[in-house]
């Protein structure tokens, strides 16, 4: 019987034996500020809500000490929900200040103490010059849909009973 792996074994070997070749590989200077210029420019993903918002509640967390997995569970989902509910307005979705008071609401169900700390980041937020892209929506509607749907997300929460993992 013959070996039908021998074109697959000589196409390995030969590029293996081309990877292992003399040529340069470092990156340029050229390629090096390049890589500069891109990593001080605008990351449209760094602006939006979430991120920030991520941020307080794992600041927050590691004060309180509570269920992280449970907490992100929970925010992440007010997060999304938002983003959908806020998408649907058209035609300037405020999508940020739904994201944001979802956020705020379901942060404060979580950690009452510091509900002050979190409509403050809520404020801080309202108050902030948005990016160019967010410039037309409208602060106070997108926190009326992240309120509604922040609330709906701690009642859900409430009639769940964390469980552990059973495999």
């Amino acid at each position: 019987m013959r070996y039908r792996g021998a074109p697959f074994a000589i196409l390995a070997s030969m590029t293996l034996a081309a990877g292992c070749g003399q040529a340069n590989t470092a990156p340029s200077s050229a390629s090096i500020r390049q890589l500069d210029v891109s990593y001080s420019a605008v990351k449209f993903w760094e602006v939006g809500a979430s991120a920030a918002w991520n941020q307080l509640a794992t600041s927050l967390e590691a004060r309180r000490q509570i269920d992280a997995t449970r907490l992100y569970v929970y925010l992440s989902l007010a997060q999304f929900r938002a983003a959908e509910a806020a998408g649907r307005v058209h035609p300037h979705a405020p999508t940020s200040s739904a994201i944001g008071a979802a956020s705020a609401t379901v942060l404060s169900g979580l950690f009452p103490a510091d509900v002050a700390e979190i409509e403050a980041a809520l404020d801080a937020q309202a108050g902030a010059t948005p990016w160019p892209g967010a410039q037309r929506e409208d602060f106070a509607s997108g926190k009326e849909i992240g309120r509604a749907v922040g609330a709906a997300v701690l009642a859900l929460s409430a009639t769940l009973k964390p469980r552990g993992f059973s495999f």
